[in-house]
């Protein structure tokens, strides 16, 4: 039989890991494409070649992300503390990232993308430990009728759960795309290059879509796959379709 206990206070080496994976990737792709990309735009209308003398700040800063991050998730047994210290250490490195980038404060680029970031890594959070987070046990002491109806309900949630994920996501994106289409003309006049700023949202959210892929929706696949386990444990029950 699978595991059909949901992720608890124990450590989780593995999501503490990925977690922190996640929060380094979503902080380096938040802060560097504007080092690059920014001194290279002459043609932009409000801050022409822009260069950032504090912008090695970012590997020291990155640096307290991955320590931070696995630290506060791995080695606190509280799941609501696991979030806060999560979400909390990567919000204030971008905050403390902020004046690296004057004089545009806040700068568009950082402000957006971390703002997805801190959207993925808490709805990763919540999707593992807080919305599916009853197990066999807790569901021993009820009717069968009930156990049996409470699962079916989990099962409904967990795919109404998934279609508004992809469609915020497919939103986003398009809202996204949309956005730097539209604007881009007016803000960096000379084509090549707004293709430069073209390339580098297209890569980040080739890489944001890959972290949303394996992170809250591959989640969610498994507490899917957990919940469904539960009827195995319902005895003389033959498991209805989800």
């Amino acid at each position: 039989m699978g595991n059909t206990q949901p992720a608890n206070e124990s450590r989780d080496f593995r999501f503490c890991l990925a977690l922190t994976i996640c929060n380094c990737i979503g902080y380096l792709l938040s802060t560097v494409p504007p080092i690059i990309v920014d001194p290279l735009l002459k043609s932009h209308v409000r801050f022409p070649d822009r260069h950032y003398p504090g912008a090695w700040w970012v590997l020291p800063i990155a640096a307290c992300v991955i320590v931070g991050t696995f630290t506060l998730t791995y080695f606190i047994k509280s799941r609501l503390l696991r979030m806060a210290g999560a979400t909390g250490i990567f919000a204030s490195s971008c905050g403390v990232s902020l004046p690296i980038f004057l004089p545009e404060m806040p700068h568009q680029y950082l402000a957006g993308n971390s703002t997805i970031w801190l959207s993925i890594t808490a709805g990763w959070i919540l999707i593992r430990y807080f919305l599916f987070s009853i197990g066999n046990n807790d569901l021993r002491e009820v009717d069968k009728e009930a156990r049996i109806q409470f699962i079916r309900e989990q099962l409904d949630f967990s795919k109404l759960l998934f279609l508004a994920l992809v469609g915020a996501f497919v939103g986003l994106v398009v809202g996204w795309l949309n956005a730097v289409h539209t604007n881009i003309k007016d803000i960096v006049p000379d084509k090549s290059e707004a293709v430069l700023v073209d390339i580098s949202t297209g890569f980040e959210i080739s890489v944001v879509s890959m972290f949303f892929l394996f992170g809250p929706i591959f989640e969610l696949a498994k507490q899917r796959h957990r919940i469904s386990a539960l009827f195995l444990d319902i005895p003389n029950e033959t498991t209805p379709q989800a």
